[in-house]
């Protein structure tokens, strides 16, 4: 027989973690085929339709019909598992104990089924996740893998490349300001002007660098470490909270935006470590020799080099994420005040004598944290046995 063995430092089995997450990722796509209180499948006199579906859409901006609003009378449906909403509230309600008139984990303070609320609290928690790591990680790709490229290799440019990379960063700047002060920014639309950006500059640039001109040495190396620096000076919570203060309203992905915007610190120094140490490497220098382009260079030599040794602290950046997604909720700041989250359903547990509404949040939060640590444990050993043999 196996026998348990606490381990403060890997709470979790490898097994059990990988399983933890991989739950949290399903419930968190489908909250809304769980626990909902509109039908999955539903027969009306116009046919069948899916109204769950039709909720996606809604909320995807892809539709204007909202289904929690419909009048429709159906005739025969098939209803989710949970059929509760997270959002409606029920003062007749509030704060009754589990397994009390079919909520299965008791309600909180407005009359909410708390298990819906953990349903769609982890999809929450999973959205906001890859939302701000996916943002955090294409910053500090770009700003990691150019100043590590560089780092003591300085570019030479011409005037004209100079004014190139100029006109770019004033045509994007002020355009990701904009959007990022508005009232729903997209996120989508910010990455774009900069993939376009970056194009240009991959087309223009070698064309302006033939010009027989005089070049200039520029050190951007430089300016990208002063940017680590100054951003690793300041603690993450404070710029989050000042950031959060600047938006006009309160969503998901404002907070997934921000705290991706904030987040590339720590990953940028290992990524800009990690292509610094590949620089240095026989097969790179061949490729150089081989009169192999920059932009090949990077994307076929350095990065898939340079990605694999960083998944655990990918792993870790995923932790992060999400803590600080539950801090916020918790303080009752960026998320929606109607919004289901562990974070703020934790809250609940400062003010109401209910034992549950500590103990099922602050579980979920614990399994998220203690299997995502454990799978960027696992990544780091298996690294560290790579580097020794």
């Amino acid at each position: 027989m196996k026998r348990w063995i606490w381990n403060s430092n890997q709470p979790l089995d490898l097994n059990m973690a990988r399983w933890a997450v991989i739950f949290m990722i399903v419930i968190g796509l489908l909250h809304k085929f769980i626990a909902n209180d509109i039908p999955i499948l539903a027969k009306s006199e116009s046919g069948l339709s899916m109204p769950v579906v039709q909720d996606y859409l809604y909320d995807l901006g892809l539709s204007n019909r909202d289904p929690h609003m419909a009048s429709t009378q159906y005739r025969a449906v098939i209803n989710p598992v949970i059929n509760k909403s997270a959002y409606n509230t029920d003062i007749d309600q509030i704060l009754l104990k589990p397994m009390n008139e079919g909520h299965l984990l008791g309600t909180d303070g407005y009359g909410r089924d708390v298990l819906s609320g953990l349903i769609h609290g982890t999809a929450t928690a999973v959205l906001v996740s890859i939302g701000a790591v996916g943002l955090a990680l294409f910053i500090a790709l770009l700003i990691g893998v150019i100043s590590g490229y560089y780092y003591e290799r300085p570019l030479r440019l011409n005037v004209w490349q100079i004014l190139l990379a100029f006109i770019i960063i004033a045509m994007i700047l002020p355009y990701l300001i904009t959007e990022l002060t508005s009232i729903n920014p997209n996120l989508l639309i910010m990455v774009l002007p900069v993939l376009v950006g970056m194009g240009l500059w991959k087309f223009l640039n070698p064309v302006l660098g033939r010009l027989k001109m005089k070049k200039w040495e520029v050190h951007i190396h430089r300016f990208t470490d002063r940017m680590i620096e100054v951003r690793e000076a300041i603690p993450t919570i404070f710029l989050i909270l000042g950031a959060i203060a600047l938006f006009r309203d309160n969503s998901i992905w404002n907070v997934a935006l921000v705290i991706g915007l904030i987040g590339w610190g720590s990953l940028s120094r290992y990524i800009r470590a990690e292509v610094m140490k590949i620089r240095e490497k026989a097969y790179i220098d061949a490729a150089i020799i081989q009169g192999q382009s920059t932009w090949r260079i990077i994307s076929r030599h350095i990065l898939p080099n340079a990605l694999d040794p960083l998944l655990s602290i990918i792993t870790f950046s995923f932790t992060a994420a999400i803590l600080l997604e539950a801090t916020l909720s918790f303080l009752g700041l960026g998320m929606p005040q109607e919004a289901p989250t562990w974070g703020s359903l934790l809250a609940q547990a400062r003010t109401a004598n209910a034992w549950w509404l500590a103990v099922f949040p602050g579980f979920c939060i614990f399994l998220a944290i203690a299997s995502l640590n454990t799978i960027a444990d696992y990544l780091q050993r298996r690294l560290d046995v790579r580097i020794k043999k």
